[in-house]
């Protein structure tokens, strides 16, 4: 079985009021230079989502999974609001139209960031889940299982009673597919490599059968090497304390981004499983005719541009 993984596309809405990425760069600068900039930076991304979606159709995949941050979202919003909603259900089109199953995790950009701040993260979901389905999800691969989940919501800490029940069901998911398929390899796609020792309890008892735990976020794959080698240096222990936690970072892959945010983007991963194996493989998008630099492949120009 081939799975098509692709992260963090960060489609752009066309209103430069939006604040979704670099507002603190936007506000420096006069009022018609941030339209441009603004534009240019939505038009790269926009190439390199559809580089990759063209890609992907040529790449005889099973399946696609979405890593997560479909869009840059609104501000704190995330997916509720009307024009993002939009834009993220033409790239649930998009990739439907290629006629292979597909799954999606949930990003902090879609969910109104990570899950904790202000915005109607209810309203996200609701819309997610009328675009993508289920928030979590499971699926043969090969001999493995594949499980995907929602790290927002797994970071959820509010009291709005719809999410946290949201939030349970997820967890009782993850606890009870693993222990129905006590005999599988499985491998665990999720949008931020992070939120896993908030679910360490439910997915903790089964690493030894996790094969690799596939994220986004990152946008940089090297990050992914680093994270591991953190894990199993001495100094982890020192800021995660639980040792399953540290086990399941030393199994993180990062997905590249497909937008030019932090990374030079046009990139997606592939995924080939044969019997209980999992063999992973970069891919990178051709760059078409009138693709531009732009400032945002530069992590620390996109560091410096967020609001704090």
């Amino acid at each position: 079985m081939r799975i098509a993984l692709i992260a963090d596309t960060h489609l752009i809405v066309p209103d430069v009021k939006s604040a979704a990425l670099f507002p603190r760069r936007l506000r420096a600068l006069p009022l018609e230079e941030q339209s441009t900039l603004y534009r240019t930076v939505a038009l790269e991304v926009e190439r390199a989502y559809e580089a990759c979606v063209e890609e992907i159709a040529h790449s005889q995949a099973d399946a696609i999974i979405h890593l997560g941050d479909v869009t840059s979202g609104w501000g704190r919003g995330g997916m509720g609001d009307p024009s993002v909603r939009d834009m993220a259900q033409r790239c649930a089109d998009d990739l439907r139209r290629l006629g292979k199953p597909l799954y999606c995790t949930l990003g902090n950009h879609d969910m109104g960031k990570n899950g904790r701040e202000s915005g109607d993260l209810a309203l996200a979901a609701e819309a997610y889940e009328s675009i993508f389905g289920q928030l979590f999800w499971q699926f043969p691969a090969g001999d493995t299982l594949a499980l995907g989940m929602c790290s927002p919501l797994a970071y959820y800490t509010g009291k709005d009673e719809r999410l946290l029940r949201r939030k349970r069901a997820q967890e009782d998911f993850l606890a009870d597919t693993l222990a129905a398929n006590a005999d599988k390899r499985w491998t665990l796609y999720v949008h931020d490599p992070f939120v896993l020792g908030n679910v360490i309890r439910q997915i903790g008892p089964h690493l030894k059968r996790c094969r690799k735990i596939v994220v986004g976020h990152f946008h940089r794959p090297v990050t992914g090497r680093a994270l591991r080698y953190f894990a199993r240096s001495p100094l982890c222990p020192l800021f995660v304390n639980d040792v399953r936690t540290r086990r399941a970072f030393r199994k993180v892959v990062v997905a590249p981004s497909t937008a030019p945010l932090w990374y030079k983007g046009y990139g997606w991963l592939q995924a080939d499983i044969e019997g209980s194996k999992v063999r992973f493989q970069r891919r990178e998008a051709q760059r078409p005719e009138g693709s531009q630099e732009v400032p945002t492949r530069s992590l620390a120009w996109c560091l410096s541009g967020l609001d704090h």
